[in-house]
């Protein structure tokens, strides 16, 4: 397995975060947002350069924001500059000490390190504050089963319901089964989730994948389009 590099899921975070908490952007007039919003499109479209230029952009227009500062970071883990990355999400903080995004990307960096348990007690005291947040559930997760310790995986694995608001379930059991070698169950479970939920849903959870080397980005669509095709 190829070095793990699991960045778009901490940067997807903020992205739809953002708009669920409260508004990180109140006041910001509507060409601010509509700025950011091209930013986010870019950033998930992997066009990282454009993307910054799209935050910059709009920062002239108005100020800063933890949300412009966010996609910056966010850019900038991407792209493996951990330092700076960190020191703008630290400046997001700043402004709004409980950012959810912005923290979530200080404990993904280590994460993606794969400094499991630093990152997974960052991601617990986090979950502190969010105790039913699935994205976190499913870091933590990872992070035991990274470190094959199969029984405590196993057991956060059992405790998680299959009915659900995210596909968590789904993705957590595939990625049981990409650890211990069955890719053919591993991709069973992600096309029964695409089959349940909408792409949306699935954006924070899958990307992981892609940088473990458990997926490539072709197979994926592929996949995607033929549980479309058998519906």
């Amino acid at each position: 397995m190829r070095p793990v590099v699991l960045l778009l899921v901490l940067a997807l975070s903020p992205l739809l975060r953002a708009a669920e908490s409260s508004d990180p952007l109140k006041g910001a007039p509507p060409a601010y947002r509509d700025g950011l919003i091209a930013a986010m499109r870019s950033f998930t479209s992997r066009d990282f350069a454009k993307a910054r230029v799209q935050v910059q952009k709009a920062d002239s227009t108005w100020q800063q924001t933890p949300v412009s500062l966010n996609i910056l970071g966010a850019i900038e883990i991407e792209q493996k500059n951990f330092e700076e990355g960190r020191k703008l999400c630290i400046q997001a903080l700043e402004k709004d000490p409980r950012f959810f995004p912005a923290r979530f990307n200080l404990a993904e960096i280590p994460f993606v390190q794969g400094k499991y348990t630093e990152a997974r007690a960052m991601f617990m005291k986090l979950q502190e504050d969010e105790p039913d947040d699935d994205l976190l559930k499913f870091r933590i997760y990872l992070t035991v089963l990274l470190e094959k310790k199969d029984e405590e995986a196993r057991r956060q694995l059992d405790n998680i319901p299959l009915i659900n608001d995210s596909p968590i379930s789904f993705y957590a059991n595939a990625a049981w089964e990409f650890a211990h070698g069955d890719e053919k169950k591993a991709k069973e479970w992600i096309a029964s989730g695409v089959r349940t939920f909408p792409p949306v849903k699935h954006i924070n959870f899958i990307e992981v994948f892609y940088d473990l080397g458990w997926l490539t980005r072709e197979a994926a669509s592929d996949a995607a389009n033929s549980e479309a095709k058998s519906e």
